[in-house]
């Protein structure tokens, strides 16, 4: 038979570091209580709270709603674009082109687009023209919407955001559409200040071409209406 000390039993000194570990637990819990009560009742947490109470329930009480809904009729300025970008997320023109090309499920007029955007004998001007001829086709691609014949695409992208209420991805993404529409097809002609020539504007473009416009500006407007091209591929993919 085994002696007893062949047996593992708790020693003094064993007691000792477990109600020294049982103490250090209880002073931890304590703090950790104390912490959250002083969290509870600092500015940091009523500042906490105010901000997700003040999450509206419906994305046209949003800012971003709100703004985009200004851009239908406004003086589009750049200032207003870089806020747009914002809004998407910032990406370089390489970003930009490669998102183009890792679209899933590509269509034929996505892979003619895609073939305009690396071409290497076409200059920024010729892309550009080519793309906007095409692009209110991407949008509507985008949308999954069929396009009848007496579409306006201003019309179609307002309406789209404008019968959207819920707060979730699909509702933001109807309503960065319509920012990007109602940026590429402003009405220029009723622009009561010179229209800037870094932005893609449509119609400005298709009716009296880009000969005047700088080489700076010609390559701004090219490479910002490959962004939205992106930003148009992304959306259709998530």
């Amino acid at each position: 038979m085994a002696d007893q000390h062949d047996h593992w039993f708790f020693t003094n000194e064993h007691i000792a570091n477990l109600l020294s570990l049982s103490e250090k637990i209880g002073n931890m819990v304590l703090s950790v209580n104390e912490a959250m009560a002083r969290f509870a009742a600092s500015d940091t947490f009523a500042n906490l709270v105010k901000f997700f109470q003040s999450i509206p329930s419906d994305i046209q009480e949003t800012e971003l709603f709100q703004r985009i809904s200004g851009f239908e009729k406004a003086e589009i300025t750049y200032t207003d674009v870089e806020w747009l970008q914002e809004s998407f997320g910032y990406m370089t023109y390489d970003m930009a082109v490669d998102a183009v090309r890792k679209k899933t499920a590509p269509t034929s007029l996505d892979t003619y687009v895609l073939s305009i955007v690396e071409s290497t004998q076409l200059s920024h001007r010729e892309k550009t023209i080519i793309l906007l001829a095409h692009f209110e086709e991407l949008v509507y691609q985008t949308m999954s919407h069929e396009r009848k014949a007496k579409d306006k695409i201003k019309i179609v992208a307002s309406q789209s955001a404008q019968d959207t209420h819920e707060m979730d991805l699909d509702s933001y993404k109807k309503v960065l559409i319509a920012g990007v529409v109602f940026t590429v097809f402003s009405n220029t002609d009723s622009y009561t200040n010179p229209i800037d020539k870094r932005i893609p504007f449509r119609n400005n473009i298709l009716h009296r071409g880009m000969m005047d416009y700088s080489d700076e500006d010609a390559k701004s407007v090219y490479e910002l209406l490959v962004y939205f091209i992106a930003e148009l591929a992304i959306m259709a993919t998530e």
